[in-house]
């Protein structure tokens, strides 16, 4: 090995900025993915407050109209602004059992988008007893990833709530 390629090898100078080129990568690659992470979290927090809110609304009141339900619909997409509000589904329904206890719906309304969950249109077995209400508020939302090269497709998020009535035995409907 000749003179200079001995003193090239021996030369350390820029040694951390190699280092730094090889690491910035991953680093990036790591830091966008818990951004995503994080707005996507932050999504399900949104979708679950919004099923909790639209049920509690429903849960306050013996009858409502169609115009507060659909207000109590609007109040859910407010919740999850300042998300893209495009992707959400809301719906909200009303059971009850009869002295028997066999659990009929009693109404359902869709918010201005449909709700486009897998939650059944029913209430899971043993929920209600004779002569009670529920209120279920779902509530689904397509998350669509910032960094598509990251997470390369959209994530369904859905969140149910089983609310019991306030004040009646069951909340009513009338047009």
């Amino acid at each position: 090995m000749t003179r200079r390629g001995r003193s090239l090898w021996r030369d350390r100078r820029g040694g951390a900025m190699v280092e730094f080129a090889i690491v910035l990568p991953f680093m990036l690659l790591l830091l966008i993915g818990f951004a995503e992470g994080i707005q996507m979290l932050e999504a399900h927090r949104r979708v679950s407050r919004a099923a909790s809110t639209i049920g509690d609304l429903a849960a306050q009141y013996r009858t409502l109209s169609d115009s507060q339900i659909a207000d109590i619909l609007v109040a859910g997409q407010l919740v999850v602004e300042p998300m893209p509000t495009s992707t959400l589904g809301l719906r909200l329904m009303s059971f009850s059992a009869d002295a028997n206890g066999t659990v009929r719906k009693d109404w359902a309304k869709d918010g201005t988008t449909p709700y486009a969950g897998t939650a059944p249109d029913s209430v899971p077995s043993g929920t209600l007893k004779a002569n009670q209400g529920i209120v279920v508020a779902d509530a689904s939302y397509v998350y669509v990833p910032m960094a598509r090269w990251i997470v390369p497709s959209n994530i369904n998020l859905q969140k149910r709530m089983l609310l019991r009535p306030r004040i009646a035995d069951a909340v009513t409907r009338t047009p």
